[in-house]
């Protein structure tokens, strides 16, 4: 018997969702990227109003000033502890609108792809697996045949087709449709949890107390595989954010008048030596995007795992804890 395994692991006598929170606090790439992905979606949403509710900010996406100031350079500056934004602080393009409001918006549509893709795509994907995985047999012949069917569908291809007839007038429809094509690799790592645990014994203690197929697929298993479920759905959010970007930026995707992050880069490919800020800002939120949402889903990961049942290192061990198990050794 060695000292580690008589040392106090950092989960004991915790429920499940404080070791999980006590383990993504302390994966710090993870707590910087949600704290970076927090103010980066406040700013977002805040700067230039959603819907009815108005911005602080005074220009919007399509507006244009007549005076080009600075002669469309940005105006943000460094000035002793902070940043002076100026009249327009990510500059203008060639017509005088402004660059950040228009960067603002393109970010919300980027934001409410990636999150509608993330929900149709979890839902779908959560279903199907469930079912899956709990009846087997036919149902999980015909499921997994259908999945596969899916993805066996060109996703490119299809969203392009989608983007193009519809994208302009309705960039939510390009949200569903992508979490109705990314769907099939959630369900099936929900399916591989499910046929492990309808096996486990609190499962037969739900039966025998009368719980239907539903209650017991949804309300006593689901919860135990609820870290598959969220890990997958942040990861497919970060693609589905390059995916749009991609799409719009060879222009299958959001098109003009619509805004969209990989569309402004499509619309400002051709002032990259001219004016770069334009094209820079909003390649770097689309960075942002999927990187700290990468990060996230890591840390979810790591939080998640039932092997990450980590000793504290020997510098944060108690040392009375120490002492002890060394002189239970001993004995």
């Amino acid at each position: 018997m060695s000292i580690e395994s008589l040392a106090p692991v950092e989960t004991e006598g915790l429920s499940l969702g404080k070791i999980v929170w006590g383990r993504f606090v302390r994966h710090k790439a993870a707590m910087i990227s949600a704290v970076v992905l927090v103010i980066t979606i406040t700013v977002v949403l805040s700067s230039i109003g959603v819907g009815p509710i108005p911005g602080w900010w005074i220009w919007g996406p399509n507006d244009i000033d007549p005076t080009i100031v600075n002669n469309g350079h940005p105006t943000l500056a460094w000035e002793g502890w902070w940043f002076t934004l100026g009249e327009h602080p990510f500059g203008q393009d060639t017509i005088g609108r402004d660059a950040f409001a228009r960067t603002m918006r393109g970010a919300q549509v980027s934001l409410m792809v990636m999150v509608l893709m993330g929900i149709i795509a979890t839902i779908v994907g959560v279903v199907i697996g469930a079912l899956s995985g709990f009846y087997r047999g036919r149902t999980d012949f015909a499921l997994q045949r259908t999945t596969e069917v899916f993805i066996a569908i060109p996703t490119i291809v299809v969203t392009a087709v989608i983007g193009q007839k519809f994208g302009t007038s309705n960039p939510a429809l390009f949200g569903v449709v992508l979490g109705l094509l990314l769907w099939p690799g959630l369900a099936r790592l929900v399916r591989a949890d499910y046929l492990g645990l309808r096996e486990r014994e609190f499962v037969d203690a739900a039966r025998v107390a009368g719980a239907s197929d539903r209650a017991i697929m949804f309300k006593h298993i689901l919860p135990n595989a609820i870290g598959v479920v969220i890990v997958n759905a942040t990861l497919l959010m970060a693609v589905a954010t390059i995916l749009e970007a991609a799409l719009s930026f060879l222009g299958f995707g959001i098109q003009s008048p619509n805004v969209s992050l990989g569309q402004l880069i499509n619309e400002y490919q051709t002032s990259f030596s001219t004016r770069p800020w334009l094209f820079w800002w909003p390649g770097f939120f689309i960075i942002v995007y999927a990187l700290t949402i990468n990060l996230i889903g890591d840390g979810l990961r790591d939080a998640f795992d039932p092997r990450q049942q980590r000793i504290p290192k020997t510098k944060e061990l108690n040392k009375k804890a120490i002492a002890k198990a060394e002189t239970e050794v001993a004995q």
